[in-house]
């Protein structure tokens, strides 16, 4: 079933294309029509229109990046990557109040001292891996009242990048809590489903992975949901979570939280970097208590293979 979400897309454009072509001929209206309105909760998965809202009314904002350990594709030589001066330099200049890192090494470009310096406090960020793993950090501009981190694996953990940290924040008079997660990567080679050839000799390896990764998510998103029903606070979640808006992950946090990109997002929203353009694997969820007022895909921010993703919330009464 998980393997038939991914085919969600290709049906909704079939069923749109027919459609249009049957509006000459009304007769056959009927059968498009229907598959549309079937797949109409993964319509608003896909696209969103929202009103637009100004950022001002917000009372915070948070930026959620996965920066690859600070390195980007070698302009002389596309199989090596290079520590990016200019990634670092956009993640502690843009303005964010809380700004959370997946595949976060500051140990060779001296990110932590920079984010300090402009008054951010920082959760620990060795976590679950080692310097050079890259791993997971929340940096705050306000005060961090706790600190912890979620273990997703069950049994030993079988990658030392994927795992998730939160943090309570004092925010005015109201305390919120910001989980931080990058959940179990895809772990394919985008050249092997983008390529014809690729794809026939590797398709069973492909799919196998697919397949194991879509059950590790799954079995994780449990567990992060688990921590955060327990929450004394409300919550916004964010991250990389290496699965399109069509799988039972994310409808499994929908279920209990509400998704920034289709509460105040506009367009598709995609945020991989990548030959899998379309794919909108990071992603911002919030709930009771607080509600997203505008959400952008920084899609012209081209440093890593993931593109930065900004909301802007309001503390409410819900």
């Amino acid at each position: 079933m998980s393997f038939l979400t991914l085919l969600i897309p290709v049906l909704l454009l079939v069923n749109l294309i027919l459609l249009i072509l049957s509006l000459k001929k009304p007769k056959g209206i009927l059968w498009p029509l229907t598959g549309l309105l079937a797949g109409i909760f993964f319509i608003f998965s896909t696209v969103s229109i929202s009103p637009l809202a100004d950022p001002k009314e917000a009372d915070f904002s948070v930026l959620t990046y996965n920066v690859r350990n600070f390195s980007e594709e070698s302009p002389k030589r596309k199989d090596l990557y290079v520590a990016s001066e200019g990634m670092v330099n956009w993640v502690t200049s843009v303005n964010a109040d809380v700004k959370c890192f997946q595949e976060y090494t500051p140990a060779r470009l001296k990110v932590d001292k920079k984010l300090k310096a402009d008054g951010y406090s920082l959760t620990p960020w060795k976590y679950p891996g080692d310097r050079y793993a890259g791993s997971l950090v929340i940096a705050s501009r306000f005060p961090i009242l706790k600190s912890g981190k979620v273990t997703l694996y069950k049994k030993k953990p079988i990658s030392r990048i994927n795992g998730a940290v939160f943090a309570d924040l004092k925010v005015a008079n109201d305390t919120i809590r910001v989980y931080n997660a990058h959940l179990h990567s895809m772990g394919i080679n985008q050249n092997d489903v983008t390529d014809k050839d690729r794809l026939i000799n590797t398709y069973k390896r492909t799919g196998n992975k697919l397949k194991y990764g879509m059950a590790k998510r799954a079995e994780q998103v449990n567990i992060l949901l688990e921590h955060i029903e327990a929450s004394p606070y409300p919550v916004v979640l964010c991250g990389d979570f290496n699965d399109p808006p069509y799988t039972y992950s994310y409808f499994k946090l929908k279920q209990k939280l509400g998704n920034a990109f289709e509460r105040a997002g506009n367009g598709f929203g995609f945020t991989f970097n990548g030959k899998l353009f379309f794919l909108r694997i990071d992603q911002q969820f919030f709930g009771k208590g607080i509600d997203a007022v505008a959400y952008k895909t920084m899609d012209k921010i081209a440093y890593s293979d993931h593109f930065p993703v900004m909301s802007w919330y309001k503390l409410s009464n819900d």
